[in-house]
């Protein structure tokens, strides 16, 4: 495995990582998103994301980022704010390897709470939260590709899940 980590927190469009950057010029669009590259507290790289076709759109938020195709390296899963659209990013480092839709639309009031390897195959699985009733569900992912998924409990919605 790499020992460079992808930091999911800095994968933003441009629009919304920085305030203060001024718009682009007239007919020109904003950059790619940014990715840093992180060797342990050591920035490896920085750079925009390679093979993205332009600018992510503010109504696209990064929901986590883990190995959910188990080569060892960080991809990107991303949640549209008002549609409930799931796509993910494979990657390859800084650069996107390929994409696609993982659901076309789930409900608004489910949450992405957390990615973590919960069947134990070396892939990160995605769980889900209803924000109104406290029910938790999770897909068993493989690369974008649902495998399998359903009901993990009910928890209070005041509860919060802690992903160690």
């Amino acid at each position: 495995r790499s020992s460079e980590k992808l930091i999911p927190s800095l994968i933003l469009p441009p629009t919304t990582a920085n305030r203060m950057a001024p718009p682009p010029p007239p007919g020109r669009l904003p950059p790619p998103p940014l990715v840093w590259l992180l060797n342990g507290l050591d920035l490896a790289t920085q750079s925009n994301v390679a093979n993205v076709a332009g600018p992510v759109a503010s109504s696209w938020i990064v929901a986590g980022s883990a190995d959910i195709s188990g080569d060892g390296k960080a991809d990107v899963v991303w949640r549209h704010q008002s549609l409930g659209m799931v796509t993910g990013w494979l990657m390859n480092g800084s650069t996107r390897a390929s994409g696609g839709i993982m659901h076309a639309g789930i409900p608004l009031m489910w949450r992405i709470e957390a990615l973590r390897d919960i069947d134990d195959d070396g892939k990160y699985d995605l769980i889900w939260r209803n924000t109104a009733n406290g029910d938790m569900n999770g897909w068993i992912m493989n690369g974008l590709s649902k495998a399998s998924g359903g009901f993990i409990r009910n928890a209070q919605p005041q509860w919060a899940v802690v992903v160690p």
